[in-house]
């Protein structure tokens, strides 16, 4: 008897199939230690009740497993999630038939768990027919007020949503209750997932401009908001619209000058002359003839805003003469280089 007991094998732990880890993933081992190989009962369970076992498994606190195994491969499915879980929030159950074939992560399980005790996470997963865990990630980073099916359905991602919240967060701080509440509004009506970024961005656009800096030319049109600059941007087909945020803090004046040939025109605060012609550009960017930059030129000197070099270039050049610092000094002429034209030092 003695000799047997020292020949008989170990008892260990059941080890999961290969097939048992690639649908129960990290539940592999907790399903195994029900379940022994080949694991026939939990494998030929439907979607649904498996998801079942992987949240009770890990989540309920069981003392009797052969009572489990017994209610997990007979028992009515909300009749399990009462007895081991609690009262789970209505449609719980029910939504594990609509998350797919995976197995998915603990996290994950207690992420949809909580979206369906929350009532605007459960509003937009009721009416989901096909839930990801993306999908799930992505509702529970929303602002509350954000969880609508309208909206929450373009949102495939995490990334997406924080952007969309954090959008929505700025404008209610900024500008208040009820611009976020029309923005909420607005972004419901969007067809697809692009059409709803685009909203959001638009409204995060500054809505208007500080009033000119100087008096204007007759020739000069200012672009006295986002969408003035965006139309300009359009008809200039140029990067103008990427200057928003720059000119609501009022670090760049923008301009259209009436030509012909027309020309968008871009100042930038300079700390000793106040203003400065950065960049002038024509149509697509176009170089303009040397009479048509003379014609601007005079126009923005007249108007009090410099053209050439910069407050702090001459600066740099005057501290590195008196050995004072050693800046680095634009080498190009700085009034060419505005209208684009870039020569070789």
């Amino acid at each position: 008897m003695t000799l047997m007991a020292r020949l008989a094998p170990e008892v260990r732990p059941a080890e999961p199939t290969s097939t048992l880890r690639f649908i129960a993933g990290e539940h592999a081992d907790r399903v195994a230690a029900l379940w022994a190989p080949p694991h026939g009962a939990y494998l030929e369970m439907p979607a649904q009740r498996r998801h079942l076992v992987h949240f009770v498994l890990a989540f309920a606190s069981v003392s009797d497993a052969e009572d489990l195994r017994a209610a997990l491969e007979g028992a009515r499915a909300d009749d399990v999630a009462r007895r081991f879980i609690g009262a789970p929030p209505s449609g719980f159950v029910r939504s594990l038939a609509r998350i797919g074939e995976a197995a998915w992560s603990g996290e994950d399980y207690l992420r949809l768990f909580g979206l369906f005790a929350d009532a605007g996470g459960a509003a937009v997963l009721l009416q989901t027919p096909e839930i990801t865990a993306a999908l799930v990630r992505a509702i529970e980073g929303l602002p509350s007020a954000l969880r609508t099916h309208a909206i929450a359905r373009h949102l495939g991602g995490t990334g997406a949503a924080e952007a969309v919240g954090a959008a929505w967060r700025a404008i209610r701080q900024v500008r208040g209750d009820i611009a976020a509440a029309a923005a909420i509004a607005r972004w419901s009506r969007a067809g697809d997932a692009k059409r709803l970024y685009a909203m959001a961005s638009q409204d995060l656009a500054p809505q208007r401009f500080d009033p000119a800096p100087y008096p204007v030319h007759p020739d000069m049109r200012r672009l006295g908001g986002t969408t003035a600059v965006e139309d300009a941007g359009r008809r200039f087909r140029n990067c103008l619209a990427t200057y928003a945020d720059r000119a609501a803090l009022g670090m760049i004046a923008l301009y259209e000058w009436a030509g012909p040939p027309p020309a968008a025109l871009a100042l930038v605060r300079d700390g000793f002359f106040g203003w400065r012609l950065e960049e002038a550009r024509g149509i697509g960017n176009l170089v303009l003839d040397a009479e048509d930059r003379v014609r601007i030129i005079a126009a923005l000197e007249a108007a009090g805003v410099r053209v050439g070099r910069s407050g702090a270039d001459l600066r740099a050049a005057l501290r590195k003469l008196a050995d004072l610092d050693h800046d680095w000094i634009n080498p190009g002429d700085p009034v060419l280089n505005a209208f684009g034209i870039y020569e070789e030092v």
